[in-house]
């Protein structure tokens, strides 16, 4: 998988034998590579070109979980919950499809317990009725960065710990999510030697429609040819999820 430097001097490649009257900053072009994946990857989102790709998966195998008030979890009918499970930490963002955020498995440290995204109080009402086949199934709700497991009446036995794995944008999120503080971790790489988060396949086309997005921003014409240099991303550039 490329990293976000090899990703911008693919995109600087391109534009060095165009003309432009100003530098593109690397954050800018990373910026608009970014909001281009988020795009192929919501068309793509159900493709099982996705779901069977080995690159841009992140996968957070220790996820803290803590009780919370029922009613912070608004998608879930709180009438119907014995109590109400939070990670204890927010979680780097995700890029999303047409069905919510990409996410592969949520499940126990273990795998013995795989959890399934609930969508909307009907559902809910549903399982609490019995009415699904599923009976033992337990499912997950992904709020505002937060994951929230609900646990039905009657049950007592909530996970202190969960693992994820999802298409989260940005690789050095998860590598500071899971070292707990990358300022101190020895071997965190810097966000320039980060994965670039976009399956191999949409790499090329990903490329090309960051490269007419900027000529189309920067009035660019394609038939002569100058020379342009690229900024640096330096840390106070970091970009923002």
């Amino acid at each position: 998988m490329a990293t976000i430097s090899e990703f911008i001097s693919l995109v600087n490649i391109s534009l060095n034998a165009l003309p432009v009257d100003s530098k593109i900053p690397n954050k800018y072009v990373f910026q608009m590579g970014r909001n281009v994946v988020a795009d192929f990857l919501k068309k793509e989102s159900e493709s099982r070109r996705i779901t069977t790709a080995s690159e841009g998966w992140s996968e957070i195998d220790c996820v803290e979980m803590i009780e919370v008030p029922l009613m912070e979890c608004g998608g879930v009918e709180v009438n119907l919950c014995e109590k109400m499970m939070r990670s204890k930490y927010q979680l780097p963002d995700t890029f999303t499809g047409y069905n919510g955020n990409i996410i592969k498995h949520v499940a126990s440290v273990n795998f013995g317990q795989i959890y399934e995204p609930l969508r909307g109080i009907r559902l809910w009402n549903d399982v609490q009725k019995r009415e699904v086949k599923k009976k033992n199934q337990k499912y997950y709700v992904f709020i505002n960065q937060h994951l929230y497991i609900p646990i039905p009446k009657g049950e007592q036995s909530a996970p202190e710990q969960i693992r994820i794995e999802a298409y989260f944008k940005n690789k050095w999120e998860v590598d500071e999510y899971k070292s707990l503080g990358c300022k101190t971790c020895k071997d965190c790489v810097s966000v320039l030697e980060s994965q670039f988060v976009v399956p191999e396949f949409l790499l090329n086309p990903v490329v090309k429609e960051t490269v007419n997005i900027i000529m189309n921003k920067y009035k660019i014409q394609s038939d002569n040819k100058t020379d342009m240099n690229s900024q640096n991303l330096t840390e106070q550039q970091k970009p923002s999820s």
